[in-house]
C-alpha cells in the first residue's frame, strides 16, 4: 500500500498537534495543584493563626474553656 506523501505529512501533524495538547494540559493541572496548595496552606495558616497553635507544628493544639 502506497502511502501519499500529502497523507504522512497529515498525520505527522495531527500527532504533532495531539503531543502539544497532552503536554499543554499537564503544565496547565501542574499549575492548577501548585496554586490550590498555595491556598490550602494560607486557609491552615488562617486557622492556627486563629486558633493561637501551629497545626502543622509539633505544638498541640488546647483550647481554653
Amino acid at each position: 500500500m502506497e502511502i501519499s506523501l500529502r497523507t504522512a505529512v497529515i498525520g505527522i501533524i495531527i500527532l504533532v498537534g495531539a503531543v502539544l495538547v497532552v503536554a499543554a494540559s499537564i503544565v496547565y493541572s501542574n499549575k492548577t495543584n501548585a496554586q490550590m496548595q498555595t491556598q490550602t496552606d494560607k486557609m491552615f495558616q488562617d486557622i492556627n493563626s486563629a486558633a493561637g497553635a501551629n497545626i502543622l507544628s509539633d505544638t498541640p493544639l488546647t483550647f481554653q474553656y
